[in-house]
């Protein structure tokens, strides 16, 4: 058990203040499908053949707050400019919800053993060839979580620890845990990181006001650090 404190206490020595960026604010649904603009983002495949296949435009703002017993409803607009069939996929799906990869639509009835914030989800169209997603969301169900009708962001990064208290070298690093909240004692929203190489992380669905942040590592044992220092970002 020392030497497992031992640990601990060099993997968080070794965590870099959190540097979040500037990019924090509110992305505004545009009302058409357009190639460009905050709540798109392509990624397309290259080939050899004479035309190539275009991605799929995808476009749309999920709300970021979900009462408690209330129907939520969310249907992204798509098309595939070379009139190809867009079907639909989604990653972090939230447990009481259902999802149509016909028609990208999301919905649900949050029940009170519901609630929380649910993050990261994201939503991509498809025609078989290229891609296209809509930018993460996260949605907050429950009272607490009310004032998430936007969806505001931070950028989070930090270094990743390579050495233990007495010099040796960490080879057991698995990855790490995000803490968000609205008080530097109320980080109670989490997130887990599960790859060890990957040291930044965007928290989305945050609603206005000041957000706290920390950053702890994690071993293959389960071995959790202490946090990293707080950071915090107004969202406005």
């Amino acid at each position: 058990m020392r030497q497992e404190h031992r640990l601990l206490r060099a993997v968080t020595a070794l965590l870099a203040p959190l540097a979040l960026t500037t990019a924090c604010g509110w992305d505004e649904t545009k009302g058409e499908i357009a190639a460009t603009g905050d709540a798109i983002s392509f990624t397309q495949d290259s080939g050899s053949t004479a035309i190539a296949n275009k991605a799929p435009i995808v476009a749309g703002t999920p709300h970021g707050y979900a009462p408690i017993d209330e129907a939520y409803d969310f249907m992204p607009v798509a098309a595939d400019p070379d009139g190809h069939k867009v079907e639909f996929s989604i990653n972090n799906k939230p447990r009481w919800a259902s999802f149509d990869t016909s028609t990208g639509r999301l919905s649900g009835t949050p029940r009170a053993t519901d609630a929380g914030l649910y993050a990261n989800i994201i939503v991509a169209a498809t025609d078989g060839r290229s891609s296209a997603t809509l930018k993460p969301f996260a949605i907050g169900v429950g009272q607490q979580y009310e004032s998430m009708g936007g969806i505001g962001h931070a950028e989070l990064s930090w270094s990743q620890p390579t050495a233990t208290a007495n010099g040796s070298r960490l080879t057991n690093l698995a990855g790490y845990r995000v803490y968000f909240g609205r008080g530097q004692a109320e980080l109670t929203n989490t997130a887990m990181i599960t790859s060890p190489l990957k040291t930044s992380y965007q928290v989305t669905g945050l609603g206005p006001g000041l957000w706290y942040f920390a950053v702890s590592s994690v071993t293959k044992d389960g071995v959790e650090s202490d946090l990293s220092e707080i950071g915090s970002k107004q969202i406005s």
